[in-house]
């Protein structure tokens, strides 16, 4: 789920909206739906990820990756010292 709707490389409007539910609760509305390119931390540097079929929430406050969609698309995840490396 993502906020920012400039920084979806592709796009399509959900009709209907469709109701989310957060973790803590919290409801939003995902307007649509598409492809994020984002920057991950890498060491010293950072790789470019493409996120697939992310969902556009513009009342959330921050973009939340799905780990389990990770492990479906072959990234490992490890959490450990308060960090989760993807």
């Amino acid at each position: 789920m993502f906020p920012y709707r400039h920084r979806f490389t592709s796009y399509s409007e959900l009709k209907p909206p469709r109701p989310i539910t957060a973790a803590d609760g919290r409801s939003f509305m995902a307007v649509g739906e598409g492809n994020v390119r984002v920057e991950m931390p890498n060491g010293d540097t950072s790789t470019a990820v493409t996120l697939e079929r992310v969902l556009h929430a513009p009342d959330m406050a921050f973009g939340l990756v799905s780990i389990r969609r990770a492990d479906e698309a072959g990234y490992s995840t490890m959490f450990e010292r308060g960090e989760c490396r993807l």
